[in-house]
């Protein structure tokens, strides 16, 4: 997944709209620097899928996650809770998720980080940024960027300095008119996205439906994994299965051991035993060991 622009996320944060009065139900990590935050409302479950430093988006999606202890401290502290708004902050690479007196900090700047604040750090998912180290009980201020003043935008040139994707860059430098694209764009909406350096365009409404959709579509899980209701008993079974096998294979090993030790020695046995008299059945049997 590619790094999300400030614009993109401030879509973004629109969409995230519909959390507000959720509860968070439940947190998760689904992979390395990703996890998956879930709230309900009203009967309605909503997944939040972050990917660190690259961005967030609404998920429609099951993926099994694994519970780590960044993931039991935000249970701990936050599950239950009732989220009271969601912000873009100062237009950067920052969302705000506000909990009752606790806010979640996801913050997409430099190799990006997670953190529960109350005026202070309460948790965080890396203990140092690019500038600074962090730890708990610190006052926590987004990293410094420059502010940028949307009045000096007149000149066509200074789209550059703004953290726009590329491909949006290169329409607005060579637009000439920009009414007229502005109109293009609202009479036929398109949703870019690069995967793995590969572009794919999706063009309509009917398509996608919002950004995180068109994310979501294009970031879902090869297999979609499902409940088995009878999982417990079957990882239970192999369990003792696995158990039963390491037994006969110590067995096996024991007993190669034993006729090694006798494949070795067995000119002493010569010596000593001529034969041995073995009784079956009420039948003596002679074994000739000579």
């Amino acid at each position: 997944m590619q790094k999300l622009s400030n614009v993109e996320l401030h879509f973004i944060a629109k969409e995230l709209q519909c959390l507000v009065k959720s509860r968070l139900i439940k947190v998760y990590c689904t992979g390395e620097r990703q996890y998956r935050f879930k709230f309900k409302k009203e009967g309605l479950e909503y997944s939040l899928q972050v990917v660190m430093p690259q961005g967030m988006y609404l998920s429609h999606y099951t993926e099994e996650g694994i519970e780590n202890d960044f993931v039991k401290a935000l249970r701990k502290r936050i599950s239950n809770w009732i989220v009271d708004s969601v912000t873009q902050f100062n237009s950067d690479r920052v969302i705000i998720i506000e909990l009752g007196r606790n806010k979640l900090y996801f913050d997409f700047i430099g190799k990006g980080n997670i953190l529960l604040l109350n005026n202070n750090i309460i948790e965080l998912l890396e203990s140092e940024d690019e500038k600074r180290k962090l730890e708990k009980g610190m006052i926590y201020s987004v990293p410094e960027v420059t502010k940028k003043d949307f009045d000096e935008f007149n000149k066509v040139e200074t789209i550059f300095d703004l953290n726009l994707p590329k491909r949006l860059q290169e329409s607005l430098s060579n637009a000439s008119n920009w009414k007229t694209l502005l109109q293009n764009l609202l009479n036929k909406p398109a949703i870019s996205i690069v995967k793995d350096q590969v572009v794919a365009s999706f063009e309509g409404p009917s398509d996608f439906n919002s950004l995180s959709e068109a994310l979501d579509s294009i970031n879902r899980p090869e297999v979609v994994l499902k409940k088995n209701p009878n999982y417990v008993k079957l990882i239970k079974r192999l369990e003792e299965q696995e158990g039963s096998l390491k037994k006969t294979m110590e067995k096996l090993v024991k007993t190669k051991e034993y006729a090694e030790f006798l494949n070795r020695n067995k000119w002493l046995l010569q010596e000593k035993i001529k034969n041995k008299e073995y009784k079956e059945n009420d039948n003596e049997i002679l074994i000739e060991l000579d």
